[in-house]
C-alpha cells in the first residue's frame, strides 16, 4: 500500500529549524505517510541532518542535488514521490499537533484533487503565536475550482491562494497536468497555484490550522539585497503577465483584478531602487506591456483608464502619474 501522504521538504542551510521540522512529522498520530527530504546543495550541516533522520526512521528518504532553488527541490520531491497526496512543508517550518495528519487524513475523505487547509503564524523560535488563519469554505464538501476562483482570489488571507504549502494536491492529478514548479524564479507559488486552478481541479476545505509558519530573519521572503530585490520585480512581472494573459482571468472579474495589482505593486516598487535598477526594470516592464491590454477584462473603470494612459504616454509615465494620483499607496481601488 502506497503512503497516503507524500511530505515534499526542501531543505537548504536550515540547521536551526530542521529538529523542530523533523520532530513535528515523527511524532504523527497517523502513520501512513513519507518524508521526502530534499537536501538543495546546504553549506552547513543540513544535509549530514537529512541522512541521520533517514536512518532513524524508515519513512524519511533523503536526497542531495546541487543548489537549484526552492522550485527544483520541490520538483525532485514530486518526481521521487510514492503516496496519494503531496504535502509541502517547508524545511524551517513544522506541522502543528501530533494529530495534524490524522486531521487531514479526515477531510481527504471526500478525495478531492486539492485539499486547502489552514496556517498558524509564529515567532522565529516558535515560542508565540501571532495569528491564525480564518476559515472562510464550508467543509466537507467538493467544490469545482471554477465555482470559488472568484471567492479565493477576493480573500485577503494569502493562505488560500499564495501558498503551495497549505495546497494538499494528488499526486496523480499533479503529474497528469504536468503542475511541477517553474525553476529559477523568486515567487514560484504564486505561478504554481495559478496553473493548479486553472487545470480544473475539485477542491476541498479543512479547518485545520495545522500548519506552522514560522517568521524568521534571513529567509527567503525577508532578504533584502537589491540584486535579489530586482529579481523578485522581475519575477513578479512575468507572473502577472501570465496570469493576466490567461483564461481565467478573462472569465473570473476577482482573478483578473487580483492579477492587475500584483502587476501593479510590482510597477510600483520599482520606482525605490536605484537609477540604474530602474532603467534595468522599466525596461523589463515594457517586454510585458501587452499586460495593460488585459485590464479591459476588469470591471473596475479607473483601471481601465491606467490601460488608456499607457498605451499613449508609456509605462514610466503611467506608474509616476498614477502612484502621484493615489499619492504613492501603490494601489488603485
Amino acid at each position: 500500500m502506497s503512503a497516503v501522504f507524500s511530505i515534499i521538504v526542501p531543505v537548504y542551510n536550515v540547521e536551526r529549524y530542521l529538529p523542530d521540522c523533523f520532530k513535528s512529522l515523527s511524532e504523527q498520530s497517523f502513520q501512513n505517510f513519507e518524508v521526502l527530504l530534499v537536501d538543495d546543495g546546504s553549506t552547513d550541516s543540513s544535509g549530514t541532518l537529512c541522512d541521520e533522520y533517514q536512518k532513524m526512521d524508515g519513512r524519511f528518504r533523503a536526497f542531495h542535488q546541487p543548489n537549484g532553488g526552492l522550485s527544483a527541490a520541490r520538483n525532485t520531491g514530486i518526481r521521487e514521490a510514492r503516496g496519494d497526496y503531496l504535502l509541502f512543508l517547508d524545511s524551517d517550518d513544522f506541522l502543528v499537533g501530533a494529530d495534524a495528519l490524522e486531521k487531514l487524513a479526515t477531510a481527504l475523505e471526500t478525495t478531492p484533487d486539492v485539499l486547502i487547509y489552514r496556517i498558524t503564524e509564529w515567532n522565529e523560535d516558535a515560542s508565540t503565536v501571532l495569528s491564525e488563519s480564518p476559515m472562510r469554505f464550508e467543509e466537507k464538501k467538493l467544490f469545482r475550482a471554477e465555482e470559488i476562483l472568484d471567492s479565493l482570489y477576493t480573500t485577503d488571507d494569502g493562505a488560500y491562494v499564495t501558498m503551495a504549502p497549505t495546497k494538499i494536491v494528488r499526486r496523480e492529478f499533479c503529474l497528469q497536468n504536468q503542475l511541477l514548479f517553474l525553476e529559477g524564479i523568486y515567487h514560484e507559488d504564486d505561478e504554481w497555484i495559478a496553473r493548479l486552478l486553472s487545470a480544473s481541479p475539485t477542491v476541498a476545505f479543512s479547518p485545520a490550522a495545522v500548519y506552522g509558519y514560522r517568521h524568521r530573519s534571513g529567509s527567503i521572503i525577508t532578504s533584502g539585497e537589491e540584486k535579489k530585490a530586482v529579481k523578485r520585480v522581475e519575477d513578479r512581472l512575468k507572473i502577472a503577465n501570465i496570469m493576466l494573459h490567461s483564461e481565467m482571468a478573462k472569465t473570473h472579474p476577482a482573478v483578473c483584478l487580483y492579477a492587475i495589482r500584483y502587476f501593479w505593486s510590482a510597477l510600483c516598487q520599482i520606482r525605490s531602487f536605484s537609477s540604474a535598477s530602474q532603467k534595468k526594470l522599466f525596461k523589463k516592464a515594457k517586454s510585458h506591456a501587452s499586460a495593460f491590454r488585459c485590464f479591459r477584462y476588469s470591471k473596475n473603470r479607473k483601471w481601465r483608464i491606467c490601460a488608456g494612459f499607457e498605451r499613449i504616454f508609456g509605462i514610466r509615465a503611467t506608474v509616476c502619474f498614477f502612484t502621484f494620483v493615489i499619492r504613492g499607496k501603490g494601489e488603485l481601488k
